[in-house]
């Protein structure tokens, strides 16, 4: 049976950073990413929040996720004020403790801000981490408060959501997948035209 993996994306459109970001919309755009990778696998049951004009939707996601029956929760965050990514957990949940390690080593090693201190930590007074019935993390994936970081933020996000993918994956005891990749080909309107403008010539000189 597949695992159901609830993922519950910040909504602050207040937390802001450089050049337009906020934390809703950076991590509405990589949630998005990460439950279509998910999906794709096949061994999990993906149910995320939509991003709405609500402020924080942490305790009504918690709910939702237990209502649902998750089997793990995973919140998904930009911070402010420390750089580098940090990961939080329940002290007396070793599979959360376990999901927060395996998430940590995949994301940070690509996040630009300096790793320092104790980046894997138990922190049972956040809602989304004391609300949720089954083991649960809250990811602050780097800091939105200068520009490398939401450069990263914005720039990287398939790169975060695979990692993310990479981590869930060995956090509950799973092989990642190896996907093919996603190639996007981007034609000029120009040259684009000038293909039909040729195509129409010939087909009439065709037709003559």
């Amino acid at each position: 049976m597949p695992l159901k993996i609830y993922i519950s994306q910040a909504n602050q459109a207040h937390n802001a950073g450089p050049k337009g970001y906020t934390e809703k919309a950076g991590m509405d755009a990589i949630s998005r990413r990460l439950a279509k990778l998910l999906a794709k696998d096949g061994r999990f049951t993906v149910k995320r929040n939509t991003a709405g004009a609500r402020i924080d939707t942490a305790s009504e996601n918690t709910r939702e996720a237990n209502a649902w029956g998750a089997d793990y929760y995973v919140a998904l965050h930009s911070n402010a004020g420390m750089r580098g990514t940090i990961v939080f957990h329940h002290s007396t949940s070793p599979r959360g403790k376990a999901l927060a390690k395996a998430i940590f080593n995949q994301i940070a090693k690509l996040s630009p801000g300096a790793e320092t201190g104790t980046r894997i930590r138990a922190w049972d007074g956040l809602i989304e981490i004391h609300g949720p019935k089954a083991p649960a993390v809250l990811v602050e994936l780097e800091a939105h408060d200068w520009a490398g970081g939401v450069a990263w933020l914005t720039g990287k996000r398939e790169a975060i959501a695979l990692a993310l993918y990479r981590g869930v994956c060995k956090g509950v005891g799973l092989k990642p997948k190896t996907f093919d990749p996603i190639v996007t080909v981007r034609v000029r309107r120009s040259v684009w035209n000038a293909f039909k403008a040729w195509r129409a010539k010939r087909a009439k000189r065709a037709a003559a």
